[in-house]
């Protein structure tokens, strides 16, 4: 497997796990439109904008999801996302965005797609916007 291509959890990637989605672990946040136009252009009349920045750290989302099973069940419990970011090279994430791949799923890939834009709106929301 290529580095930049395998799950930091397994360190496998789409060769030797074609049909396993992979996911990136990215920061995301709203902001205000007014205060970011090159985020959404104040014509767009949109109430707020989404920044993501990532470093690119893949999981696969079933290796996310075991080690936050894992985390929760620990002696003192973590939430999802202070698991995440121990696994993200400690580096602060709050969401996981799908890479699709040509032996994955449309399914799955759609699921965990929309998976990602509800975790988006849940940040929108509470962030005031």
């Amino acid at each position: 497997e290529g580095e930049e291509t395998r799950c930091c959890v397994c360190r496998e990637g789409y060769r030797l796990r074609p049909t396993e989605l992979l996911g990136v672990y990215c920061f995301a946040k709203a902001v205000q439109p007014a205060d970011s136009p090159h985020l959404a252009p104040p014509w767009l009349g949109l109430p707020y904008a989404m920044s993501t920045v990532t470093h690119f750290n893949l999981i696969h989302c079933s290796c996310h999801a075991a080690a936050r099973s894992a985390d929760a069940s620990l002696r003192q419990p973590k939430r999802e996302w202070e698991g995440a970011t121990l696994r993200n090279g400690e580096v602060r994430c709050n969401c996981l965005v799908p890479i699709k791949s040509p032996g994955v799923n449309d399914t799955a890939y759609e699921a965990a797609l929309a998976t990602y834009w509800e975790s988006l709106q849940q940040l929108a929301g509470s962030s005031g916007s």
